[in-house]
């Protein structure tokens, strides 16, 4: 029976993907790369250019995906890839997996799922906000669906099931 139920589940959640759940198709993607070459307006302009992307799809209610590959200052490549769903009528999801390659005998590249970076987040909300990385305590504005502000001027902070914060993009 538990069987049946979640095959149920899998077969709904992929066919409201599949539509978007509201007629869009679930194909819409954006791939970015940042190498260790970039400066740091670059970085900017690229984090803006995402942040755009997952708050227009999340306040649409539409499914999409982004694949961010970045390279550290050391050279070591980690891949990023955010996926929004609707998984009912009216309940998104964004689910957030992070690879990093690590190197093997022989200088084999390896990737490698970072269990660390695999997370859930259930709201999203745009804020407008010193950086917060450096200080989770500083204070924010939470922006109103309507406020027309450029994604170089807000944070997404996304919160887990039971709206507790869950990291700053």
């Amino acid at each position: 029976m538990r069987t049946i139920l979640l095959n149920v589940a899998l077969a709904v959640t992929l066919l409201l993907c599949a539509g978007g759940g509201n007629g869009a198709d679930c194909t819409d993607s954006l791939s970015v790369e940042v190498d260790n070459q970039a400066g740091m307006n670059e970085r900017q302009v690229r984090f803006a250019e995402m942040r755009e992307f997952l708050w227009n799809h999340w306040r649409e209610k539409k499914c999409g995906n982004l694949l961010f590959t970045g390279v550290s200052k050391e050279g070591k490549t980690s891949y990023s890839e955010f996926k929004i769903t609707l998984i009912r009528p009216s309940t998104m999801v964004l689910r957030v997996t992070v690879v990093r390659d690590r190197i093997g005998h022989l200088g084999k590249v390896i990737p490698r799922t970072d269990a660390n970076g695999a997370y859930e987040a259930y709201t999203i909300e745009r804020i407008i906000t010193q950086n917060p990385h450096k200080d989770w305590k500083t204070k924010v504005i939470v922006l109103g669906d309507d406020q027309a502000v450029p994604p170089l001027k807000y944070w997404l902070r996304f919160k887990d099931w039971e709206g507790y914060p869950i990291t700053y993009f």
